[in-house]
């Protein structure tokens, strides 16, 4: 009797556990997700067709490929692939199945949407929900600022739907902090403001929140924000003398000096919408209150005077 018990005891003992596990696995896919999953088995018609691959997220407006296999039964069959639209199913293209033989079938969507793959025989073979993921556009804008100077960010997102935020955040030291946002207007348009208070090489991230059109999207973008100094040009008397780093100074030399950086020490400079890259090859300016000595073809290239105001970003 006691070996009974224990026999008993041991198979209630691993029914607990197996229920374990399959609660393991439904938590592990999300709750969220069960009540879809339920409705996206690949082989509906059990085993008349097979999807072997497809995505279930579609970027908007770009083609989704449905990828399967028919069996040797479905041979010349027409199939119907078709969009779920209000409540009522839209053919979008039609194909002829070879038994045995792969097929390939696309289509463009533009939110998210049921999809299935229909056979008039048969009904339907496969379905599922593909999610749309929103196409965040930033228009043209300037890339390239002075430190202090308000900058507009302004793009447009699809769906062109309004009331969607958009968010702009900057990453500094490895972290993303949030400085604007702003709301969709007719059309999916936006624009969002910042200033930049440091110069620098900024990366910014645009995110757009989801609906149930479209899930969320984010689109990285690199700005350069310059810091004013004043300049001045040199050259005529010293070309083809050596300059202080060993270099023959020439007419179209491209390069600058400065008193204190090292040699060879990259340097982006901006001037009316231009931004020209030079190293640091000489020493001076050696008057008071200038910063560079601009070589006379990177004066050239900058479109720069003989003194002024020029934008500069020490490279790493």
């Amino acid at each position: 009797m006691q070996s009974l018990t224990r026999r008993v005891g041991l198979t209630l003992l691993a029914g607990a556990c197996s229920a374990l596990v399959v609660a393991g696995s439904v938590n592990a896919f999300g709750a969220i997700q069960d009540e879809e999953n339920k409705n996206n088995a690949s082989d509906i018609s059990g085993g008349v067709t097979t999807v072997a691959s497809t995505v279930r997220v579609a970027t908007y407006g770009q083609p989704v490929k449905l990828v399967g296999k028919a069996s040797a039964e479905m041979d010349g069959e027409m199939l119907y692939l078709e969009r779920l639209v209000g409540s009522q199913w839209k053919n979008v293209a039609k194909f002829v199945a070879t038994g045995d033989s792969t097929y390939v079938t696309s289509l463009r969507l533009r939110r998210t949407s049921r999809v299935r793959i229909r056979s008039e025989k048969k009904g339907t073979l496969y379905e599922r929900r593909i999610k749309v993921r929103a196409s965040l556009r930033r228009q043209k804008s300037r890339l390239n600022v002075w430190v202090g100077k308000r900058v507009t960010l302004k793009g447009i997102v699809r769906p062109g739907t309004a009331g969607r935020r958009v968010s702009l955040a900057v990453k500094t030291k490895g972290r993303l902090h949030k400085v604007g946002s702003a709301r969709t207007t007719s059309g999916g348009k936006f624009r969002i403001s910042w200033t930049a208070r440091r110069s620098g090489t900024k990366k910014l991230r645009l995110h757009v929140d989801g609906d149930e059109a479209a899930v969320a999207s984010s689109r990285t973008v690199k700005m350069n924000v310059f810091e004013g100094a004043n300049a001045s040009y040199y050259g005529p008397g010293f070309y083809g003398s050596r300059t202080a780093c060993g270099q023959t100074m020439t007419p179209g030399s491209v390069h600058v000096a400065h008193r204190t950086l090292p040699c060879g020490t990259k340097i982006k400079f901006y001037l009316g919408g231009k931004v020209v890259e030079a190293a640091v090859k000489d020493r001076g300016p050696f008057h008071s209150g200038r910063t560079f000595d601009l070589s006379a073809g990177l004066k050239q290239r900058l479109g720069f005077g003989s003194t002024g105001v020029v934008g500069y970003l020490v490279g790493k």
